[in-house]
């Protein structure tokens, strides 16, 4: 797990793919479905390294290995030159297998800490919704079966009669958003360059 992560740091896909079985699931709580298969997830992990540019890196906290040597949990969180930021701790539970001489990762399940935290409004939303899933049994049934269906369902009702509406609203914003950006970008470095005039 260590060397895993270490070549993720290290951007060393070659190597990273080394410990990486062929039928591997990484099932990242981050996105809506797993990854499935040895190109899926080499995929992934080459937008991930892409993504975090030049100083971003994994620091691993705990590793904990299982009864049977073949599974291990492990907790992390990301750093920009060594300061951890914000809302980036996570944990990783990783089962191996032995392909041929080499001990590979066959599932991996990540969760990442939301930036969002509601504190006692999730015990309030969990009674609510354990509340309905008493009372509607056979439709709690049937949406534990297919949750995928559903949420494909809603996001057909959100295209349809929704999406028209808040998309260019929601573009208008983004586009504010990256403006204040580059204006704050700016200004930091304006900021500096005066610094560096007045403590020559």
């Amino acid at each position: 797990i260590k060397q895993f992560y270490t070549c993720i740091n290290e951007k060393n896909l070659k190597q990273l793919g080394n410990f990486i079985s062929n039928n591997c699931l990484f099932d990242d709580c981050s996105f809506p479905k797993p990854f499935q298969g040895k190109e899926e997830v080499m995929s992934f992990f080459e937008q991930l390294i892409i993504s975090m540019g030049q100083n971003l890196e994994f620091n691993i906290g705990l590793i904990c290995e299982g009864g049977d040597d073949l599974t291990a949990g492990v907790t992390w969180h990301l750093e920009w030159k060594k300061k951890q930021v914000p809302f980036t701790r996570g944990c990783s539970f990783c089962e191996c297998s032995i392909e041929g001489s080499r001990l590979v990762i066959k599932k991996a399940q990540v969760i990442i800490e939301s930036p969002l935290k509601p504190g006692a409004l999730v015990l309030t939303l969990l009674k609510l919704v354990t509340s309905l899933f008493d009372a509607f049994p056979q439709a709690t049934e049937w949406f534990l079966k297919s949750p995928h269906v559903i949420l494909q369902v809603f996001l057909r009702i959100y295209n349809i009669v929704l999406g028209p509406f808040i998309s260019p609203v929601l573009g208008f914003y983004i586009n504010i958003l990256n403006f204040m950006a580059r204006l704050f970008s700016y200004t930091l470095k304006l900021l500096f360059y005066i610094s560096k005039i007045f403590y020559k």
